[in-house]
């Protein structure tokens, strides 16, 4: 039952709890000011719905099963594996077309299939460190694999990779 997103906020609400405790291993170690959101299938659904609260600053939902992208507000890349027979490239590429209010990119992975993501998590890995080093660390680096003369707009990783407008200018 990982859809609803109210694990991912619960963790959310802890960690704030222990980083401001100073009796926890915790305090003062976590950054409550950069937070993402991911998950991988059912999980990827609660990863859009984690999302939609305020504190939340960008999503990937990897695969994602359910979620409802409208109240996204913080950067999403969406992505989905080539050959995955559980939830289709397509049914990802929805949620990334109805993400156009948000800069939002999408990526199908290429080769991929339903369980890639949850083993070692394969070429999904590189993309979504980068995100994740762009949109919470603020790395240039990173940001250049996915905007202007990007590195995924022709890389193997990808047999699709699109990036809306808002993302361009992001």
């Amino acid at each position: 039952n990982a859809g609803s997103g109210r694990e991912m906020l619960a963790g959310l609400d802890n960690l704030t709890r222990f980083n401001a405790d100073p009796q926890s291993r915790f305090y003062r170690r976590v950054d409550t000011g950069t937070v993402g959101t991911m998950g991988h299938s059912q999980g990827g659904g609660g990863a859009i719905e984690a999302a939609r609260d305020p504190r939340v600053d960008t999503t990937v939902p990897l695969e994602p099963f359910l979620g409802n992208t409208a109240g996204l507000h913080g950067p999403a890349f969406f992505m989905s594996g080539e050959n995955d027979n559980v939830i289709s490239p397509a049914s990802v590429r929805q949620k990334y077309d109805a993400s156009g209010h948000v800069p939002a990119a999408y990526g199908d992975v290429a080769n991929a299939d339903h369980i890639t993501p949850a083993l070692d998590a394969g070429a999904f890995r590189g993309p979504i460190t980068a995100w994740l080093r762009w949109h919470l660390m603020v790395d240039a680096i990173a940001k250049q694999q996915f905007v202007g003369d990007c590195a995924y707009c022709t890389s193997d990783v990808f047999t699709t990779y699109d990036a809306n407008p808002r993302l361009d200018v992001y």
